[in-house]
């Protein structure tokens, strides 16, 4: 995503998404790398901002509140945000979510990964996993709950304070994991 940024071969007017059935050189916090098999969904979104630097700092929260809300349909299981970067379900983590900065011109990455199938070659333990199989049905539930969130976010349409109240409800106490 990050060579596709730079090459200027996408459009700097709207949102990019690529969507993957697996990854080989996944990336995380501080550079983790991992592999993450096939049956689950990766996605990376190039999101190009016009937020203000006090936006800005709150976009990994904004994306955290989007994805659990667009995962709750999805499982029976309460959903926490892990700040800044997990969801976690009481059976362990369901999607891990990583936003870098690819430059003032080029905007941001969105990487997240979203646990929906179990797989033997994952070698995660820890892991929780989403009560369905519709993998496509998923990826469409994401990256649709991330634009509309992020819109509304970006163009000050929605109320910062609810995403606080959310993110509250909804977070993980530091030690409680």
């Amino acid at each position: 995503m990050r060579r596709l940024a730079a090459s200027g071969e996408l459009s700097p007017a709207r949102p990019t998404v690529i969507l993957a059935e697996r990854q080989t050189a996944g990336r995380g916090n501080r550079g983790h790398r991992w592999i993450s098999p096939p049956g689950s969904v990766y996605l990376s979104v190039l999101w190009r901002s016009n937020a203000t630097p006090d936006q800005i700092g709150f976009l990994p929260l904004v994306v955290a509140l989007a994805a659990r809300e667009a995962l709750a349909p999805f499982t029976t299981s309460p959903i926490s945000v892990k700040w800044p970067n997990d969801l976690l379900t009481p059976k362990g983590k369901l999607v891990g979510i990583l936003v870098e900065n690819i430059g003032k011109s080029q905007g941001w990455i969105i990487g997240l990964g979203a646990n929906v199938l179990p797989s033997p070659d994952s070698g995660f333990l820890g892991a929780s996993y989403l009560e369905t199989t519709d993998i496509e049905a998923v990826a469409a539930a994401l990256i649709n709950g991330l634009f509309d969130t992020l819109q509304c976010w970006e163009q000050g349409a929605c109320d910062f304070a609810l995403f606080e109240e959310e993110y509250q409800k909804h977070r993980i106490q530091m030690g409680s994991e």
